[in-house]
């Protein structure tokens, strides 16, 4: 409980993959600006996601990496804004993610926990471009996505394709007809393409042709037990799932630099996985911000066209600043 005259605290819990923690994210920061109240963020590195949130980004945010046990159990006494009770506790005051639960919250004299996997359809974009802009990305991730869209000449004519081939893979809203793109692709030879996707077979298939590259990856998402990726699970928190995935630390970190390059690509298909929602919020962020400063990055677009030489230069310089 928080004492009258006392700013209350908001505790953020991002759990599962990198999309549904944004999604915490972002909710949780815009209703702690909504509350004045103060925010802290736990991000646990678990199964669903094994870099930790400062493996991603910087900044000034209070993080811990405790997960749901710890911020259920030890908060008897908050409000709880939460999508689901993942593991049944007793908790006392649970409220709907809806205007009048948030309106709610402000006549509540109680601190909060935030849980929930997807943003109030309220929140506007310019609110969570504000989020994601206070949210600075490690120098060295932004850095690799420049670095590699300038060695490849990746820009706003390239057209990305985002493939989800694992635990998604037989949904009918991301089914995609690999062979009909692929040929398609193929005989496209006047354009660039760019692809990403959580299976190595799928992004070597096509960055094999001439007019496609993606990203080199050294981890991809694995199997959290033997069996299919939807086979039941129990993870380590003791939650059930049809999710049978395991996504090693390097390979969030790699899908996230692979992100940031689909963003800034022209996006040759919309589907409602978050992976391509962040692309697409990403594109109006200004990732060089993160690594040369300003009077650099105007001076090398002023001398320099795109390519290899910009790269390494862009390289060096990155190393004295």
């Amino acid at each position: 409980m928080a004492p009258f005259g006392l700013m209350r605290n908001i505790k953020i819990l991002c759990d599962g993959g990198l999309g549904n923690r944004l999604n915490a994210l972002i909710g949780g920061l815009v209703l702690a600006e909504t509350l004045q109240a103060r925010p802290k963020v736990f991000w646990p590195v678990n199964n669903w996601c094994g870099c930790s949130y400062g493996d991603l980004f910087s900044g000034s945010l209070e993080v811990a990496n405790k997960g749901i046990r710890h911020v259920f159990n030890l908060n008897p006494d908050s409000a709880y804004l939460i999508h689901v009770n993942q593991i049944n506790a007793p908790l006392r005051t649970v409220l709907k993610q809806t205007r009048e639960g948030w309106a709610q919250l402000q006549t509540l004299n109680a601190d909060v926990v935030y849980y929930h996997d997807s943003i109030p359809d309220w929140i506007t974009r310019d609110q969570m471009l504000k989020v994601l802009s206070s949210l600075p990305i490690q120098s060295e991730i932004a850095g690799k996505a420049l670095d590699f869209c300038g060695c490849n000449s990746i820009h706003a004519g390239t057209w990305g394709l985002q493939f989800r081939m694992t635990d998604y893979s037989s949904h009918p809203l991301f089914k995609k007809d690999l062979a009909e793109f692929y040929r398609y692709v193929s005989l496209d030879k006047g354009a660039r393409y760019y692809v990403c996707s959580d299976d190595q077979a799928t992004e070597d298939a096509f960055s094999a042709l001439d007019n496609v590259c993606a990203y080199p990856k050294t981890s991809y998402v694995q199997k959290y037990r033997a069996g299919g990726w939807n086979d039941r699970i129990i993870d380590d928190e003791g939650r059930e799932s049809n999710f049978n995935v395991n996504r090693p630390r390097q390979s969030v970190i790699e899908a996230f630099i692979a992100l940031l390059i689909l963003s800034r690509t022209r996006l040759a298909f919309d589907s409602p996985s978050t992976f391509l929602s962040y692309a697409k919020i990403y594109s109006s962020i200004n990732l060089e911000n993160n690594n040369l400063r300003p009077h650099w990055q105007r001076w090398l677009r002023q001398v320099l066209p795109s390519g290899p030489r910009q790269f390494r230069i862009r390289k060096k310089l990155r190393s004295l600043l």
